[in-house]
């Protein structure tokens, strides 16, 4: 909650008022998926992995914010790579983990086969990064 009314009007406030963020400062929006998925980790924790309403509230909030990720796919890939893009590791690893306590929740073929998926979206994205921070030292490097 404190995440999300800090700055979560700080984002949302300056993307209505303001310019658009710089390239830099851009992958930054992906932090706006950490809130439920750590909140949908820590719930399950303490309710032993069943699921429940507050965790099925948290789902569709994180499933939201998944949604607005993916809506603005096309405006990440436009932008140049800068190192703020590891903003990206934590949210998926995050929301890897949650679907992982769901798959446990309901154990059923069709949530092991998403959290799998999502696992696997996760880990790819991860080492795409890796490849990227490399790629973007080299340059670099070299350029000098």
């Amino acid at each position: 909650m404190f995440f999300w009314i800090t700055f979560g009007t700080v984002i949302v406030g300056r993307l209505m008022t303001e310019q658009r963020l710089s390239d830099a400062r851009f992958p930054t929006l992906a932090a706006l998926m950490v809130p439920p998925a750590t909140a949908s980790v820590a719930w399950f924790g303490l309710n032993g992995n069943r699921a429940t309403t507050a965790g099925i509230g948290l789902a569709a909030v994180l499933a939201m914010m998944a949604l607005v990720q993916l809506f603005i796919v096309p405006d990440y890939l436009r932008r140049p790579f800068t190192l703020s893009a590891w903003t990206f590791s934590f949210p998926m690893a995050a929301a890897a983990n949650t679907m992982g306590h769901w798959a446990v929740a309901i154990p059923r073929p069709a949530a092991r086969v998403l959290a799998w998926s999502i696992l696997g979206a996760a880990t790819t994205i991860i080492a795409l990064l890796a490849v990227l921070t490399m790629r973007l030292v080299w340059r670099t490097r070299r350029a000098r």
